[in-house]
């Protein structure tokens, strides 16, 4: 649901910001941005986690309430 959502919104917010600024610039900056962020996720602890098998079990094991 939420990509079905965020395509239409991300294509008219492109077509906005490309009508009021360089496009080339828009793009730059999106990139730019989109970059910190993936660099950010890298220090998340959750997705740090992810393969950790042990961590996952327990995590589970507390959501049901063992």
């Amino acid at each position: 649901m939420i990509a079905q959502f965020s395509w239409p919104l991300s294509t008219a917010l492109a077509g906005i910001l490309g009508g009021l600024f360089n496009p080339g610039a828009v793009i730059a900056v999106m990139g730019a941005l989109l970059a910190l962020f993936c660099i950010a996720q890298l220090f998340n602890p959750f997705l740090l986690r992810v393969e950790d098998k042990e961590w996952l079990d327990g995590l589970a094991a507390k959501a049901v309430g063992k």
